[in-house]
């Protein structure tokens, strides 16, 4: 942590992740685009796991801040941390390959967006695991794909340096 320049790109993909994840584009009631794992991606490719990791919750909490819509609920915060640090662990200090992006993607489908973050939806409107589950199954099948291909596109384009 007391590297500068890691610092301060830290702080621009904090910023550019709390900015993207205002960004959304609807594709039906289910599916959306999202953009904040792009910056948790660069971040972790780039920066490592720790990074990823602080990357990731600090976006989460910053843009609860910058523009609360309900209660915050802290289950978010973890997916978003352990997106990051999943980024960070996969990436980092590895060439950048169609394969491991979607591998790396396919985990964070599954383990965040299936497991955990419908975990949290069940939690939050005390509703069955398994009725949340149902409807965002289509969804990670249909935007995993999308999500790595574009992650890949995006990685291919960032310098090879590491901090």
């Amino acid at each position: 942590m007391k590297n500068t320049k890691a610092l301060t790109l830290s702080a621009m993909l904090l910023a550019i992740a709390t900015v993207l994840g205002f960004i959304k584009i609807p594709v039906n009631q289910i599916i959306e685009l999202r953009f904040m794992y792009l910056a948790y991606g660069i971040g972790g490719y780039i920066l490592g796991p720790v990074y990823g990791t602080l990357i990731g919750a600090f976006s989460d909490i910053l843009a609860y801040v910058v523009k609360p819509t309900g209660g915050f609920f802290p289950g978010f915060t973890i997916s978003a941390a352990l997106q990051g640090f999943i980024y960070g662990m996969t990436l980092y200090k590895h060439e950048v390959s169609l394969k491991r992006v979607m591998i790396v993607q396919v985990a964070i489908s599954i383990i965040i967006s299936l497991v955990l973050n419908t975990l949290w939806l069940s939690m939050l409107y005390k509703m069955p695991f398994a009725a949340a589950l149902t409807p965002r199954i289509v969804k990670t099948i249909v935007m995993c794909p999308i999500e790595a291909l574009i992650l890949y596109l995006v990685l291919k384009k960032v310098p090879d340096t590491k901090f």
